[in-house]
């Protein structure tokens, strides 16, 4: 997990991935290996920060892919659910 953020009532973790040369590849690599460990590490976040965790109503996993080339990023809101 690259960035925690918390947009009102909402807690977003976000992966960004970087490439130069193919966007299918970079999110290729969030694959369901990638995802399983980003869900682990969300669950003991949210263990360890009880405090923020009781105010949140809604949890999302993003994915960010920026071109190293011209600098585009595009954001993926809710790219994968928790299982």
């Amino acid at each position: 997990i690259d960035l925690i953020v918390k947009k009102g009532k909402i807690l977003v973790f976000v992966e960004v991935k970087a490439f130069e040369k193919d966007a299918v590849y970079a999110l290729e690599k969030v694959d369901y290996k990638k995802r399983q460990k980003i869900l682990k590490i969300a669950e003991y976040f949210l263990l360890k920060n009880s405090q923020i965790s009781d105010k949140i109503e809604e949890i999302r996993f993003d994915v960010v892919i920026v071109n190293l080339k011209n600098g585009d990023i595009t954001h993926y809101e809710s790219a994968f659910a928790k299982a």
